[in-house]
C-alpha cells in the first residue's frame, strides 16, 4: 500500500513537471458517444482556466466529431464492402437473384448470360420469367418447394431441374433458394443463387449408369464375385456365390474372406492376399470353398485391386471359377485311361505271349521235320513271330501305349537274328543310325519285317563269298526329316542279283514289296559294293 501510494505521488509530480514546462494550465477530457457506445475522448488543454460554461459547449462539440467520425468510418465501412461485392460478382460463376413470390426478378447478378443465354436486363424486365424457362416436367417436379417458398416462414431448400437457354439448348441448374419474411412472418420475397451443374450431372449420369452396369455384371455373373478389403473382410458378394455357399449376404458382408475356404486353404489364402495387395493381381490358383452345409467345391480365384485416383488401394474383385465338375470329369478321364492302358497293355501281353506260343507250336513242329528246307522254312517263320513278338513286348513295357523308340526296337530284331542264325556279334561290323523320335505301331511293325527280311538275308546270303581279311558289315538308318522317313538297310556283302520285286518268287522279298505298298514308300536298290535298299515313306497324319 506505501509502494502504491509513493508511485501515484511521482507520477502526480511527473505530470506537473510536464504539463508545466508546456505552459498547461487546464485540461478537459469529454467522451465520444454514437448511438450509446462509446468510441473515444475529446482532450482539450490550455494555459488559462477553462470557464464554467465551456463544459456544456465542448460536449457539443464532441457530439458533432462523434458524428462526423462515424460518418467517415460508415463511407469507408461501405467502400469495402463495395469493392468486396464487386470482386464476389465478377468472380461468381454462378446466378445470384432476388425476386417476388410470382417469379418477377428484382436483381440478377453473375454469369446469367453464360448460364441462360439472356440477359440480367431481361429478367428484370419479365422476359422472360424464370419459371419460363424451367423444363416443364421439371416445374412440375419441384412444385411442392415452390409452395413451401410461398407459404412457410423462414423456409429454405435446394434443388436441380433443367432450364431451356435462349438457343434452344438444355442445361442443368441448382438452385439454392429462401424466403424472406416480412415482421409477421409472411414469405414477400425469394433470394438465392443458381449454378450450372450439366457437366457435374452429366458425369454423375454416366457414373451411375456406369455402375449400374457394373452391378448387373456383378450380380448375374455365372462365378462367384466378391469385393474384399485391403485386410480382408468380404464387402460385397454376388447372387451366384451366395446361391452356391448357402449363405444370405449379411452373413458374410463384415466377415474374414477365409471363412468361405476350407481350413487346409487358410494359410494360402492369406499369401494370396499379401500378393495381391502387393502386385495387384492373382491368377487362377486353385482352392477350395466350404458351403453353409459343410459341402465343398473346387474353385481358380483371380482378383484384381480396385484403387482411387490418388494409388490408394481400397478393394479387390475377385473371381472363383468353379471347376468342382470338371475337376470329377477330368478325374473320371484319367482313372479311364488308366484303365485303359491297362487293359492295352494287357492286350499287348496276351498277344505278344499268344505268338510266342505259335512260335513255340512251330519250333515243335520243326523238330519232327527231317527235310532242311522245310526246317528253314519254320525258322524263317518264328523269326517273323519274334519280330511282331518284339513290338508287343517294346509296347507293354513303354508308357506310351501307341509308339515306341525305334532305336531299341530295331536294334532288338538284329539281336534276336544274330542268335537265330547263331552269329557272334563280333565276327560282323553291326552300324546303326536310328534319330530318336517316337514311332507308331502301324509303322514299327512293317518297317521292323522289312528289316528283318533283309538283315535275314544278308546273314544267309551275302557273305558268302568275302575275303578272309574282309569284315562283313551291316548298316541300318532309320532317319526323320520333317514329315517324312528314310529306312535304309545294307551290307558289305556280294551284292543280290537283279530282280524285279514286284515279279520276284521268293518270298522274304515277295514281303518286303508288299510291306512297302503298305507304307506307300518308295524303294530304291543299290547294288555297288553290296546291296543297299532305301524306303521313303510319309509318317500318316
Amino acid at each position: 500500500m506505501i509502494a502504491e501510494h509513493t508511485t501515484n505521488v511521482v507520477l502526480r509530480n511527473m505530470a506537473g513537471m510536464f504539463f508545466k514546462l508546456l505552459n498547461i494550465r487546464s485540461i478537459m477530457a469529454v467522451p465520444l458517444f454514437v448511438e450509446n457506445q462509446p468510441i473515444g475522448f475529446l482532450d482539450i488543454s490550455r494555459n488559462t482556466p477553462f470557464k464554467k460554461n465551456d463544459l456544456t459547449r465542448f460536449m457539443h462539440l464532441a457530439k458533432h466529431i462523434a458524428l462526423l467520425l462515424h460518418h467517415i468510418q460508415t463511407e469507408q465501412y461501405l467502400k469495402d464492402s463495395e469493392t468486396r461485392y464487386r470482386s464476389f460478382v465478377m468472380n461468381f460463376q454462378g446466378i445470384a437473384y432476388r425476386g417476388n413470390l410470382d417469379f418477377t426478378a428484382v436483381f440478377f447478378h453473375g454469369a446469367v448470360s453464360e448460364i441462360t443465354g439472356y440477359t440480367e436486363d431481361d429478367f428484370i424486365r419479365g422476359m422472360p420469367r424464370w419459371d419460363e424457362i424451367i423444363y416443364r416436367t421439371d416445374l412440375d417436379q419441384i412444385k411442392e418447394s415452390i409452395r413451401r417458398i410461398a407459404t412457410e416462414p423462414h423456409f429454405s431448400c435446394m434443388r436441380e431441374y433443367r432450364i431451356i437457354r435462349k438457343d434452344g439448348s438444355t442445361r442443368w441448374v441448382r438452385e439454392y433458394a429462401r424466403n424472406i419474411c416480412d415482421n409477421n412472418g409472411k414469405p414477400t420475397r425469394v433470394e438465392g443463387s443458381i449454378y450450372d451443374i450439366t457437366s457435374e450431372k452429366t458425369a454423375r449420369d454416366a457414373l451411375l449408369v456406369s455402375e449400374r452396369k457394373f452391378r448387373q455384371f456383378f450380380e448375374h455373373q455365372p462365378t462367384y464375385c466378391y469385393m474384399v478389403s485391403p485386410g480382408g473382410l468380404i464387402i460385397d458378394v454376388n447372387n451366384t456365390a451366395l446361391a452356391a455357399l448357402g449363405y444370405d449376404k449379411d452373413e458374410l458382408v463384415g466377415n474374414p474372406i477365409t471363412m468361405v475356404y476350407a481350413p487346409e486353404c487358410h494359410e494360402k489364402v492369406k499369401q494370396l492376399l499379401h500378393q495381391w495387395k502387393t502386385t495387384g493381381m492373382v491368377d487362377d490358383s486353385e482352392l477350395t470353398i466350404i458351403a453353409k452345409d459343410g459341402s465343398r467345391r473346387t474353385i481358380l480365384l483371380s482378383a484384381r485391386a480396385v484403387k482411387d485416383a490418388s494409388g490408394r488401394l481400397l478393394h479387390s474383385v475377385s473371381v472363383q471359377k468353379d471347376i468342382t465338375e470338371k475337376k470329377q470329369t477330368d478325374e473320371q478321364i484319367r482313372s479311364s485311361l488308366e484303365e485303359k492302358k491297362a487293359l492295352l497293355k494287357e492286350i499287348h501281353h496276351r498277344v505278344k505271349n499268344n505268338l510266342q506260343v505259335i512260335s513255340s507250336l512251330l519250333n515243335l513242329q520243326s523238330s519232327y521235320i527231317n527235310n532242311e528246307e522245310y526246317q528253314h522254312f519254320f525258322k524263317e517263320s518264328q523269326d517273323r513271330i519274334k519280330t511282331m513278338v518284339l513290338i508287343h513286348e517294346k509296347l507293354y513295357q513303354s508308357e506310351n501305349l501307341a509308339a515306341v523308340s525305334p532305336s531299341d526296337y530295331i536294334n532288338g530284331i538284329v539281336h534276336n537274328l544274330l542268335d537265330s542264325y547263331r552269329v557272334d556279334s563280333a565276327e560282323i561290323a553291326l552300324k546303326s543310325q536310328i534319330d530318336d523320335f517316337p514311332i507308331d505301331i502301324d509303322l514299327a511293325i512293317p518297317c521292323g519285317l522289312i528289316i528283318n527280311e533283309l538283315v535275314s538275308n544278308a546273314l544267309k546270303h551275302a557273305f558268302g563269298e568275302m575275303r578272309p581279311n574282309d569284315r562283313p558289315r551291316i548298316h541300318i538308318s532309320l532317319t526323320r526329316q520333317e514329315q517324312q522317313i528314310i529306312l535304309t538297310v545294307s551290307d558289305n556283302g556280294s551284292g543280290m542279283p537283279k530282280i524285279d520285286l514286284e515279279t520276284t518268287k521268293t518270298l522274304g522279298l515277295q514281303l518286303v514289296h508288299s510291306l512297302a505298298q503298305q507304307l506307300n514308300a518308295k524303294i530304291e536298290v543299290n547294288r555297288k559294293k553290296g546291296t543297299r535298299f532305301t524306303f521313303t515313306f510319309q509318317i500318316k497324319a
